[in-house]
Formats: C-alpha cells, structure tokens, sequence
C-alpha cells in the first residue's frame, strides 16, 4: 500500500536480499479485510506469501531474515532449508570449565546445532552434533 511503513520494510528487506517479488496493491478494493483475514487469518497489510505459504507480515518477514531463510533462498535452495547455529549457555560453559579442570582437553563450551526451516520458519528438524 502506498505510505506503508510495514510494506516499504517489507520491500526493503526482499530487495536487500535479492529476491523477486509480486506486489499487490489492496487499498482500494472494498471488503479486503474480511477477505485477508479469511485467506490469511489476519486483516493486516503486508501479507507476504513464500512459494505459495503464507508466513504473514513484515516482522515475520524480517524473522526469517534473521534466521538466514531469506539468504538461502535467494541462493536458489528449497525448503526445508537448513543453517547451522552454533550454541552455548553459561551451564555448557561452567561444565566445560569443570571438564578442563579435570585434564579433559576434548570437552566443548560449544556445540552446533543444524535446524531445518519450512517456508514460515517453523522448525521441522534439529540435530545436534
């Protein structure tokens, strides 16, 4: 929608990313809000829609930024898409701390974790190595 914040965040972000979008201008038609919130669950714009799954506005848009998807696709991969993340809290450091004490030189402060992502960034798969 034209002045739109949330569609110009939304625009930024894909264009950031180079990927290539379809935008649909919804401001003048009546009755487009009881109609995004029966095809989307929601009456808010932008309602952005990845290879035909809707994952819902700009935040979740910028989400999925975060969470590298927007990269990936980009890239040419499919869904589910996979990163690798690499994990640490302070219990995994204090028993690393206390393994070294110990003489064990193998223990790990931090360990990777791969996640799989569908198009709404829910996670369908994790393994940690």
């Amino acid at each position: 929608m034209p002045g739109c914040r949330y569609c110009a965040r939304a625009r930024a972000l894909l264009a950031r990313h180079g990927l290539k979008y379809t935008e649909t201008d919804v401001h003048d038609i009546p009755g487009v809000r009881a109609w995004l919130v029966e095809r989307f669950g929601r009456g808010t714009v932008p309602q952005i829609v990845i290879d035909g799954e809707p994952i819902g506005g700009s935040d979740d848009l910028a989400r999925l930024a975060r969470l590298r998807v927007l990269d990936a696709l980009a890239s040419g991969r499919t869904f589910p898409i996979m990163y690798q993340e690499r994990v640490w809290s302070p219990k995994t450091l204090m028993r690393w701390v206390l393994a070294r004490m110990r003489g064990d030189r193998d223990a790990r402060a931090v360990y990777h974790v791969q996640v799989w992502l569908d198009q709404a960034g829910r996670v369908v798969r994790a393994d940690r190595q």
